[in-house]
């Protein structure tokens, strides 16, 4: 008798490491203290993170759903345009916010700052000053280079007062440990009342400045991942795909059991070598691949002839396990309020005239992107105020998802067509859709034919002196519509004399 098995693994913990971890996050969520505070000497302490960084790195690189929803919240969050509420604000303050913010080399360095911040709790990023140009350059701070936040005491001779001053202490490329002031704390006291010797000491003078983005309900200056809330649904989709990957690894899982039963095989003493039945049903039973094991079984009977009976082996947690890891995905795009259609993942097939996708994608810019844009425009305010000497806060346009292009453009030609706006003022409109359109260049915007309104092509106002400037307006209107029509197949009406 010939059985091929393969050995069962009972009992088997595929991903060991995301145990320890599960206990140490444990441990540090059940603490009625906050375990984060860290002796330095007995002038300054450390203060660490909520969640290791390690717990953080491991469960953010080893579950792909959770980085790729971690990637596109903060792609959809930052990596926009960024203004100022301010209307009014002078040419010379928007030069400076295009410099700084809307700088790609900036904003991909703030971009992994925030995706840090995402997954650690944390991020941060040094601010470089460029004193001839008078410009500022973003250099991120890996979280893994983070030694925490140096709090720095000292008691005033003056006052007789104590006071705490915090610094980010981080690890730069040679290998040194190296002090940052961060942007929001005020130093003022420390540089008035402090000893030259502490001072000297923190290197204070030659120290640079960062941005810092963390802190919460319970710390000032680190979150809890969003993704804590669901870590043993993550762990889970982990350990799941290890297992896959170990049966992988132990080759052809049996689909199930071809028993044959038939008469004793006893070799022909006549001709040794010639194959006996059971050689030729393995042949046939490997040659065709197909997961099954095979096993002949002899009886006493010689007459009796061959049986054959299949025996399925079945493996019924596989569909749990898969309907499970599909629930797990959800739970992880839940705890950061990115619905799937946003990760290109249809839950149910829409029809072409259905717009639900839109409307849930529209929704979650509204209500979810903008509003946690909030805390990230925080420090940003802070820095221009300090840094660009800008008061008017930041804006940050949010993601479209939807081409409304279309309709912005009919509606302000609609304006225009009915009196509502000025040629100069829906040009100006048309422009901001149309970038390429250079009305600068172009058009002059004091002359008087951008103050006038028309209805429908008619003029407003005194008809006779209008008139005249009639072909000046049609060459206008005949030059915008040959660009409208080849984008859109909008064009705008012309002026009627009749």
């Amino acid at each position: 008798m010939k059985i091929e098995t393969t050995e069962k693994e009972e009992g088997v913990d595929y991903l060991p490491e995301a145990t320890e971890y599960q206990q140490r996050l444990e441990e540090y969520l059940t603490l009625t203290q906050a375990p984060t505070t860290t002796k330095h000497d007995k002038n300054s302490i450390y203060i660490q993170p909520i969640i290791p960084v390690d717990i953080c790195r491991y469960v953010y690189h080893r579950c792909d759903d959770l980085n790729a929803v971690i990637e596109t919240y903060i792609k959809d969050i930052i990596l926009n345009d960024f203004g100022l509420e301010d209307k009014e604000a002078d040419e010379k303050e928007i030069d400076k916010i295009n410099r700084m913010w809307n700088n790609n080399e900036n904003k991909i360095q703030l971009y992994y700052s925030l995706l840090e911040h995402a997954y650690a709790g944390f991020g941060s990023c040094e601010i470089i000053e460029h004193k001839p140009h008078d410009t500022y350059e973003l250099q991120q701070i890996p979280v893994t280079t983070i030694n925490g936040i140096l709090v720095q005491k000292f008691i005033s001779e003056v006052t007789g007062k104590e006071y705490e001053f915090y610094f980010v202490e981080h690890r730069d490329n040679n290998g040194n440990q190296v002090l940052l002031k961060i942007v929001g704390k005020d130093y003022s006291l420390l540089e008035k009342y402090c000893d030259d010797e502490i001072l000297e000491e923190l290197d204070y003078h030659n120290m640079n400045w960062c941005l810092w983005f963390g802190g919460c309900q319970e710390d000032m200056f680190y979150d809890i991942p969003k993704w804590e809330s669901v870590s043993e649904k993550i762990y889970t989709n982990i350990a799941i795909k290890k297992m896959n990957l170990a049966k992988i690894r132990r080759g052809n899982v049996p689909a199930g059991i071809l028993l044959f039963e038939g008469p004793p095989l006893l070799p022909d003493p006549e001709n040794p070598d010639e194959k006996r039945i059971d050689h030729y049903l393995e042949e046939y039973m490997d040659q065709t691949n197909g997961g099954t094991m095979f096993a002949y079984l002899t009886t006493d009977n010689d007459e009796r002839g061959v049986t054959m009976q299949y025996q399925a082996l079945t493996d019924n947690n596989y569909q749990y396990l898969e309907g499970l890891e599909e629930a797990n995905k959800k739970s992880i795009y839940k705890s950061y309020r990115v619905p799937p259609q946003r990760l290109m993942l249809m839950e149910n097939k829409e029809s072409m005239n259905s717009n639900q996708s839109e409307k849930i994608l529209e929704t979650y810019a509204t209500h979810e992107v903008r509003p946690n844009q909030m805390f990230y425009k925080s420090p940003l305010n802070l820095f221009n105020n300090k840094f660009l000497k800008v008061k008017s806060n930041l804006t940050i346009s949010t993601p479209e998802f939807v081409d409304n292009t279309a309709t912005k453009l009919d509606n302000i030609l609609k304006g225009f067509n009915n009196g509502i706006l000025t040629l100069g003022n829906t040009l100006e409109l048309v422009a901001d859709i149309y970038p390429q359109i250079d009305i600068q260049e172009n058009i002059d915007p004091d002359d008087e034919l951008m103050q006038m309104r028309f209805y429908n092509g008619h003029t407003l106002g005194d008809t006779k002196e209008n008139i005249e400037q009639e072909n000046k307006y049609n060459q206008v209107i005949d030059d915008l519509n040959e660009y409208l029509r080849d984008e859109t197949g909008i064009t705008m009406n012309h002026i009627t004399t009749e």
